[in-house]
This record gives C-alpha cells, structure tokens and sequence, in this order.
C-alpha cells in the first residue's frame, strides 16, 4: 500500500509540466517572412508567426540587409490605437531590430485580422489570426482533483482497514 501511494506522488512530480517561457528570435523561430523595397533595391525582410496567441508576447524581426541614404519609418498597424513603429536611420547598413506587442494587446479571437504595415506612403497587409489558447489551470485542477480524490480513496480503506481491526477485536472479547 505505502508503495502504491510512492509511486503515485512520484509519477505526479515528475511529470509536473514545464511552462518555461522562451522566445526565439532567429530567422528559424518565425512561421512568416514579408519583404519590402524601400527603395531601388533595398530590401526589408520582416519576420513574423500569422498566429498570434492572447496571453503570449507577440514578436516581429525586421533585417535591412543594405544600407539607406534617408531615414525610414516603418508602422506596423493593427487599428484600434494599436500600433508600433520602428526607424531605420540614414547610413543603417546590415540592420536588424525588433518590436512586440504584449500578450494582452487582444483578449478575444479574431481570424484574418489585418495588420498594416506602412513604410514612405506604401503599405503592405499582413494577415493575422489571433487565438486564445486553451486554459492551463484545467490541466492543474484535474490533477489536483486526482490527489484530492486518490487519497480520500486510501482513506477510505484506512478507516476500513481500522474498523475491520477493531470489529475482530470485539468479536473476541465477546467470546
């Protein structure tokens, strides 16, 4: 029995889930590349995730790969007041930087949601879904209803256990 309840309370803390946060900020992390030529031939490359997850920090990377004779604005706008821009400087060469919006920019899913993002009188669209994962606290309250549960049930047959004992007790002092 004792065994029974190690290796329950074992397997539960080792296979509590990891919720390390980390956020990748290489070519590689990013499901999206958009490009943009600002001017003869320079380029922006501007990479991003189409699914952006409520409660999460939502990156965006931009990399300039020449360099500029005028300074550049770029406005990354999703409507609503909510918006971010980023300037690259005259003389930038072999620029890159990146902006974010918080995870609480959105608090309900929208599909296909617009992102406009305008740059010397240009604009390109971006397409977005925003998503609402699903809540982790489920997966916590089902595993601590299981122990709740599993040790009313070892409980159970304690007390069972003890009133079985103490039933033969009596059984004997009556005879």
């Amino acid at each position: 029995m004792h065994k029974l309840v190690l290796t329950f309370l074992s397997i539960i803390v080792l296979a509590n889930p990891s919720s390390a946060g980390y956020n990748c900020h290489q070519e590689e992390c990013f499901t999206d590349k958009a490009e943009l030529v600002l001017f003869d031939e320079e380029m922006v490359h501007i990479y991003y995730n189409s699914l952006f997850e409520i409660g999460k920090n939502w990156f965006i990377v931009i990399w300039f790969e020449n360099s500029t004779d005028s300074s550049v604005e770029i406005v990354f706008d999703f409507g609503n007041d909510i918006s971010k821009s980023l300037e690259i400087e005259e003389g930038s060469s072999n620029y890159t930087d990146s902006l974010s919006f918080s995870g609480s920019t959105f608090n309900s899913e929208i599909f296909d949601k617009e992102l406009n993002v305008s740059f010397n009188g240009n604009s390109l669209i971006l397409e977005i879904d925003i998503n609402k994962k699903p809540a982790e606290d489920m997966v916590y309250l089902w595993g601590g209803m299981s122990v709740f549960w599993f040790a009313i049930g070892i409980y159970v047959l304690y007390l069972s256990d003890k009133l079985r004992t103490l039933s033969k007790k009596v059984n004997r002092n009556n005879d």
